[in-house]
């Protein structure tokens, strides 16, 4: 299997391989890139600002990932119960419990792919430090039982999901 771009939109995914040879709407050949499934040709899809995908590396290589990054520091995502992949907006690594989640609920977890498995961190108005001190609302790390310490690393997605129709994921 080669290399793939997968993004999610809730209830299924959108793929984009990767191919040495591609052709642009005219079938001209544009070179090497992503390939639109629906159309066969050079994929055009951009990638939005908090928008999380999953990289397939199929031939196990080195990649390099380049583009311009927007100067906002929120982003709105769409969940209404469902898992949805976003990320930060920003080109930076922070602390799970410094990321703003306008719009969630004791209910909500968020979810990140430790390379084996989910490390899931669930959602609480109430949640506790290691010496068990009560520090407010949070992210609940489920094999202590206390506030999560969980740094979300530069381009590293997660899976939200939030019961709201709308949650807003900033950064300040």
């Amino acid at each position: 299997m080669g290399d793939e771009i997968l993004f999610f939109d809730g209830t299924s995914y959108e793929t984009f391989p990767f191919d040495d040879v591609t052709f642009n709407e005219n079938w001209e050949e544009a070179g090497p890139g992503w390939v639109d499934n629906e159309t066969g040709t050079q994929a055009v899809r951009a990638v939005a600002p908090g928008e999380g995908f999953w990289y397939r590396n199929g031939s196990e290589k080195d990649i390099t990932v380049a583009g311009e990054v927007p100067a906002a520091t929120s982003v709105e995502v769409t969940c209404g119960g469902k898992l949805q992949l976003v990320s930060i907006p920003l080109p930076i690594s922070v602390n799970l419990q410094n990321i703003k989640f306008e719009g969630i609920a004791a209910t909500d977890e968020v979810m990140f792919f430790n390379g084996t498995t989910y490390d899931t961190f669930p959602y609480d108005e109430v949640t506790f430090d290691e010496n068990w001190e009560e520090v407010g609302p949070g992210w609940v790390d489920n094999e202590t039982g206390t506030q999560a310490k969980k740094v979300v690393d530069l381009h590293e997605g997660f899976w939200l999901r939030a019961a709201a129709s709308k949650v807003t994921v900033s950064v300040e």
